[in-house]
Order: C-alpha cells, then structure tokens, then sequence
C-alpha cells in the first residue's frame, strides 16, 4: 500500500491522469511482479526445506539465496512485458 501510495503522483503528473487510472497502472505495475516474485520464493523456499529450519542452519541461507535468485528470474520477464506493452509506469 504504501508503494502504491508513493508512487500515485508521480504517474498522474507524468502521464497527466487522475487516481484511478494511475492507480490502475500502479496496480499492475507494482501487484503482478511482487506476486509472481513471492510465488517463486515460496515454492523455491517450501521445496528446499528451508522453513523447516532455524536461522543459524545453513539451509535456511541456502534456500533463501536460492529464493532470492527464482523471484528475480521469475519476476523479470513479467516487468520486461508490462514495460513493453507500456503497462507499467518507471516512476
């Protein structure tokens, strides 16, 4: 939300739009990457057992590396498609 929020003006003085379609964007832009992002994170994490350990185990660092690595590869091409298709504002 608070992303969101940080970001609304910025689109409507750039794109010279009221809330709701900068919202809109905004939505798209911001909610659709990080879910796809923490989609592969979990299931990266889930898969290697990493939150089936404490802190101090190395496995928990190790799936969590790993997680790290899925949502940056995983979130990448849907920010490269919504940049292209002009769906998401660079604000």
């Amino acid at each position: 939300i608070v992303g969101m929020t940080l970001g609304l003006l910025p689109v409507m003085r750039q794109r010279k739009i009221g809330p709701l379609p900068a919202l809109k964007i905004i939505w798209l832009g911001e909610v659709i990457p990080i879910g796809v992002m923490e989609i592969a994170m979990n299931v990266t994490d889930y898969s290697l057992g990493g939150m089936d350990v404490t802190v101090s185990h190395p496995l928990f660092w190790i799936s969590f590396a790993a997680a790290m690595v899925a949502g940056f590869l995983c979130a990448w091409p849907v920010n490269w498609w919504l940049l292209k298709r002009d769906l998401k504002a660079c604000h």
